[in-house]
């Protein structure tokens, strides 16, 4: 991340992952909306998911993802001011 000297280059990067995702959310949505052969009964299939599934294994499968995601958060300040420019004022 250090190698960029400015700050608004990492702005493509995050507009290209942002894009990816935008991507990915449409192309599932318009899969369930409008593939009949994959989701032959949208009411039957909306019924029998489970929005939360709370289970020892999940947990702590999923625990270190959150922790991972989060930990370098306290990070981003240092690397702002590592990318400026110095100048000797």
């Amino acid at each position: 991340m250090s190698i960029p000297r400015n700050i608004s280059a990492l702005r493509f990067s995050s507009l290209f992952g942002v894009l990816c995702t935008l991507y990915l959310t449409l192309t599932i949505m318009f899969l369930f909306f409008f593939n009949r052969d994959l989701v032959p009964n949208m009411s039957d299939n909306l019924k029998a998911a489970k929005p939360f599934n709370f289970s020892y294994s999940g947990i702590v499968s999923t625990t270190p993802i959150i922790i991972f995601a989060y930990m370098y958060q306290v990070n981003i300040p240092s690397i702002y001011s590592e990318l400026e420019t110095r100048n000797y004022k």
